[in-house]
């Protein structure tokens, strides 16, 4: 047995240049398992030219060529470990970027990024041109052919990655005022002079997105028979690094579109907020109480509202349109259906439940329809807002709130207060943040902080943004602030997904998840999904949202989703829930649905057992399987183990993520522990153990 210490990989230290990179540092980097042996390819090589060998002078000039092609994968080799090595640098400076919060960056930050960056492209500039008299000789040897490639790809992607910084360098000047000490983020107010800098950036970005099409070209026609894992691992990294940089230019070219219309820089925009409880979770963030309204124009919120959330707040459409709303057989029964369309929303997938709000607004005609977009924040949300502004003043309630008794002051006016009162306080309270808020944006630090807590509560889906425009919502999607489900076909995928049933315990229940792989000969897998409700009196009893009956019964009723990859079979579970799970197919997931039931003070703990499709595909002679695991938006943390047992006979090659321990027993078994936060992907590569 055979534990890898992961403590080395918290670490930011500069490592010396000329080592391999051993962490992950801002990008995907392959954690290495092995390396194989160059002598075993240098035998393998001889044995098979040797059959072959006469010895006349045709022999001998076939035998010269073959030696210059064997002595030019030797120096191509070296040539692409100095290239890792460079990269290795660009890691390290992008940990160092990494490990700071986006308001806390500075011009020398990204100054400090570029020369690296312009470093490893000479490196690379410096390789290809060592190499350049091997090019006729790539027909004889896979390996030499691939590593010419490789380096290739690896200066394109570098002059890519520094036209982008070249092309930003004016928004990050005006951003900081020309002052290199201050952070990029503290004047975001002229949304139109960022805009106009970005355009001007335009040329840049388009010289990125030639380089990285031409890499794209090269990537395709890569070969990848007849090569190592060490090779194949440098061809996921290069695939890895593209792919990123692709979808950061991607951004940047649509910047100026995106902001110029979001921010309402030609136009007004207005936006319904949907304020979210997710004490009482909902599988796309949680419990509507209250909503508002806002009106955007050059960058600045001119006009905004807050409202509790009542069954005619806002005005619903006509009752004839509940035909419109198509609730499934499985999900809760409502006298009303149209009131799902708000409320009641049965998708993990945000964008869905937000394009039904939009839809019930609208044809409810409430004010400034129709609108421009929706903006969802949680409580948890707001407790980062609130705490980045220090403390916030209700003058209608005569309350000061801070983050720290936040939940405390709502729970208690909901108990002791009339009937909904606590809605009314939420609205006036989250009107207070607004204006407190704008009053802030002339105050460069608060500002700053201000939009520090947003990153973090978009990074954490307790923010999440939709556009009614799809080519803002695309741009949104490239950023990772939609809150939208991805599919689940060709690779594996998790996602549980609860909605509380009756009362505002989810604080206090904490969540987690264990998922066992069985990797098959075939490529599919058997697999095993566990979730654990840890509901603590001892915990509860710090919580003002369990109190029970004001707030519903103590005990934890959920119906969840957990979703897993398209065309799986339910097999079993070896704890059923409440009541057998119903299994609905679907295009992109299958999912499975069951009522959970945790009474108070208790551990319950629930299992699903089932069989995937294809999830793991074939690179010559190596296999690569890939996993992501999504975090359903408005959860707090959850604690997720993964332990994926690879088919008989296979061994580990590389993981993007260090596992916290491997095992053989048997079989090579791999385990990763994570704090689920954000969604995370895993992938490794294992081949057939030599």
């Amino acid at each position: 047995m055979t534990y890898v210490d992961d403590t080395a990989q918290q670490d930011n230290q500069s490592v010396p240049t000329g080592e391999p990179p051993s962490e992950s540092l801002g990008v995907e980097v392959m954690y290495r398992r092995k390396r194989r042996r160059r002598s075993s390819w240098f035998k393998k090589l001889r044995k098979r030219l040797g059959l072959r060998l006469r010895w006349n002078v045709a022999s001998l000039i076939f035998v010269g060529i073959v030696v210059i092609a064997v002595a030019g994968a030797v120096i191509a080799f070296d040539s692409l470990n100095q290239v890792q090595m460079s990269i290795a640098d660009l890691e390290r400076a992008l940990s160092l970027l990494s490990s700071k919060q986006g308001t806390e960056l500075t011009l020398t930050d990204f100054e400090r990024l570029r020369a690296t960056i312009v470093g490893v492209k000479d490196t690379l500039e410096q390789a290809n041109e060592r190499l350049s008299f091997l090019q006729p000789l790539t027909p004889l040897d896979a390996r030499l052919d691939t590593s010419l490639d490789l380096i290739r790809t690896a200066y394109l992607l570098s002059g890519a990655a520094d036209d982008m910084l070249v092309g930003l360098q004016p928004t990050l000047f005006y951003m900081v005022s020309g002052d290199e000490r201050e952070s990029v983020v503290t004047q975001t107010s002229s949304g139109d002079r960022i805009v106009e800098l970005l355009t001007i950036g335009r040329t840049a970005f388009d010289e990125a997105g030639v380089k990285l099409s031409e890499a794209q070209q090269v990537i395709d026609a890569m070969n990848l028979n007849n090569i190592d894992a060490t090779l194949v691992n440098y061809v996921q990294d290069i695939i890895s690094y593209k792919t990123q940089l692709s979808g950061i230019n991607n951004i940047l070219l649509q910047a100026p579109d995106f902001l110029e219309t979001a921010l309402g820089i030609n136009e007004d925009r207005s936006y319904i907020v949907l304020s979210q409880n997710n004490d009482e979770i909902r599988p796309s963030g949680g419990y509507i109480s209250t909503w508002g309204w806002m009106t955007v124009s050059d960058g600045r919120v001119t006009e905004y509202d807050y409202s509790p959330t009542t069954i005619d707040s806002p005005t619903p459409p006509p009752t004839t349109f509940a035909q419109d709303v198509h609730v499934p057989d499985w999900w809760i029964r409502f006298g009303q259906p149209l009131y799902a369309a708000w409320d009641g929303s049965w998708y993990a997938d945000f964008p869905s439940t937000a394009n039904m709000a939009m839809w019930y607004y609208n044809n409810g005609n409430n004010v400034h329809t129709p609108i421009d977009g929706v903006i969802a924040i949680d409580v948890t949300g707001f407790e980062y807002l609130i705490e980045a502004l220090g403390t916030v003043t209700v003058p209608e309630f005569e309350e000061r709130v801070s983050a720290a008794d936040f939940r405390d002051v709502i729970y208690r006016i909901r108990i002791e207060g009339e009937q909904n009162i606590h809605k009314e306080f939420l609205a006036d309270l989250y009107r207070a943040v607004f204006d407190e808020w704008q009053s802030a944006s002339a105050e460069p630090e608060r500002n700053q902080a201000i939009l520090g807590a947003l990153l973090r509560a978009i990074q954490e889906k307790h923010v999440m943004l939709y556009f009614a425009d799809p080519l803002l919502n695309s741009a949104a999607e490239l950023l990772g602030w939609t809150g939208a489900q991805a599919p689940a076909v060709g690779h594996d995928y998790l996602m549980v997904a609860d909605a509380n049933l009756g009362n505002k315990s989810n604080n206090s229940v904490i969540r987690s998840i264990t998922y066992d792989v069985d990797l098959q000969a075939d490529g599919t897998s058997n697999s095993r999904t566990t979730i654990n409700y840890d509901y603590s009196a001892r915990v509860a009893a710090n919580d003002p949202a369990v109190h029970p009956p004001d707030n519903g019964p103590a005990d934890y009723y959920s119906l969840t989703q957990i979703f897993v990859p398209a065309n799986s079979n339910y097999t079993g579970g070896s704890t059923e829930p409440y009541f057998p799970p119903t299994v609905v197919p679907q295009d992109n997931h299958t999912l499975m649905v069951a009522q959970m039931y945790v009474p108070f003070d208790t551990s319950q703990r629930f299992q699903f057992t089932y069989h995937t499709s294809q999830v793991v595909e074939t690179i010559g002679e190596l296999y690569r399987y890939r996993l992501l695991l999504q975090k359903q938006p408005g959860a707090r943390s959850n604690i997720v183990s993964v332990q994926i047992s690879l088919p008989p006979d296979m061994e580990l090659d590389s993981s993007t993520l260090p596992p916290a321990a491997t095992y053989s027993i048997g079989r090579t078994i791999v385990e990763y522990r994570l704090t689920l936060n954000s969604d995370q992907w895993i992938e490794l590569i294992y081949s057939v153990d030599d």
